[in-house]
């Protein structure tokens, strides 16, 4: 009878427990990282968004802890942001500044002024959330240029195969914004102010993250960076 009793917990009582531990503990990491997004966004005068921040920060938490960072550099990407705002920044993660800030384009069928769809689909020339890795530089059509690999199956994982890329762009730069209240368009790439796109890019080459955000349920939900458990930052 007993022992009945013992399978039946283990076999009933401990799945919920362990679901509702690791909801718990996923849910405790999230409030951690708020103040450190919060004190980042500030850094950003608000141009790249708190929600933003702290869902980048979990996502490469969760990278560390699988061994996949090698830079210790993380850009985010605010796609809540229309692209005439600096909604484009770098973080370094050992300093906690923010080293760089600044425009950044979005795929031509993701949005005029705001980003609202994105694909995975090859020739969809829509931008991809979630998050990506950098591999080194090359100079191609666009000039001096940044191989990225996306991370997240589903939703980014067919960037390689888009040829999604970091460049520089004559498109992205105040003069445009001026003229058209937006930024130029993409592929689909990330492309960047050409003053700064350089130093951009050999900033964060070579194994460092970049987290593309937008609240899309795909992303919240389907995002195991976002979904799995993790150890936590020291943020000092």
């Amino acid at each position: 009878m007993k022992s009945r009793y013992i399978s039946c917990f283990i076999k009933r009582v401990l799945p919920v427990l362990f679901v509702a531990t690791l909801a718990l503990f996923v849910k405790n990491v999230f409030a951690e990282n708020a103040d450190q997004a919060a004190y980042l966004a500030k850094q950003c005068h608000q141009q790249v968004s708190a929600p933003a921040i702290q869902h980048a920060l979990k996502a490469y938490e969760t990278a560390q802890a699988k061994g996949l960072v090698q830079k210790d550099y993380l850009t985010v990407v605010d796609f809540t942001k229309p692209s005439d705002q600096k909604r484009f920044c770098v973080i370094n993660m050992k300093t906690k500044e923010v080293v760089f800030q600044g425009l950044v384009s979005q795929g031509k069928n993701s949005g005029a002024r705001y980003a609202t769809r994105f694909s995975n689909v090859v020739n969809s020339n829509k931008s991809s959330l979630g998050l990506y890795r950098t591999g080194k530089p090359y100079v191609g059509i666009a000039g001096y240029s940044l191989h990225i690999y996306g991370l997240d199956k589903g939703l980014n994982d067919h960037a390689a195969e888009r040829h999604v890329i970091v460049h520089g762009s004559k498109h992205v730069n105040p003069q445009v914004v001026a003229k058209l209240h937006r930024v130029g368009h993409s592929l689909g790439c990330f492309g960047l102010n050409n003053k700064y796109s350089k130093g951009v890019i050999d900033t964060i080459k070579g194994g460092s993250l970049i987290f593309a955000y937008y609240p899309s349920p795909k992303l919240l939900q389907g995002s195991v960076y976002l979904n799995s458990p993790t150890i936590g930052f020291n943020w000092i």
